[in-house]
């Protein structure tokens, strides 16, 4: 779990997501102690990737700020941490929903939409961003819960109609 919160904090630094990645920076380091401590990662690729997405982010927010997200990941107990590397915020409630409809889907979900709207069947989009059919068909079906729709159709006519309304 631990690694798979480190590794988002990484993601989130190579998009130029600083503020996420040292929050899941600070939300890793008040993990590793329940697996054992980071000590147990020696490994040399895995040090130089932590040790650059702490540059990365460091250099993006600048010092303080990079301190007060880190310290900020860092008071999260391992539910919040979790929840906020999910993409809903620390209360495990999706961050942002009543601004955006589209907060309350994770980054990959909203992947998933934009295919569907540009018409593309779940195959198709397991072959686009690698992955199993049932895990697109999965995604299909948890989007269309979380917006409250039943069909593709529907899903698709609504985020394209938010797409132009963005633009």
């Amino acid at each position: 779990m631990v690694l798979f919160v480190e590794r988002l904090a990484w993601m989130a630094a190579d998009r130029g997501e600083g503020e996420r990645g040292a929050a899941l920076l600070g939300a890793a380091h008040r993990l590793w102690p329940l697996v054992g401590g980071q000590s147990l990662i020696n490994f040399q690729p895995y040090v130089t990737a932590h040790e650059e997405c702490v540059r990365q982010v460091r250099l993006a927010l600048g010092e303080r700020g990079f301190v007060a997200a880190f310290d900020r990941g860092a008071e999260f107990d391992r539910d919040q941490a979790i929840a906020y590397a999910l993409g809903e915020d620390a209360h495990g409630t999706p961050a942002a929903a009543e601004d955006n409809p589209l907060a309350v889907l994770t980054p990959r979900e909203r992947q998933v939409g934009e295919l569907i709207t540009e018409g593309l069947s779940n195959k198709e989009i397991a072959a686009r961003l690698v992955i199993t059919p049932r895990t697109a068909e999965g995604h299909v079906e948890h989007i269309l819960i979380k917006l409250g729709f039943t069909k593709r159709a529907q899903l698709a006519a609504w985020y394209a109609d938010r797409q132009s309304r963005d633009e």
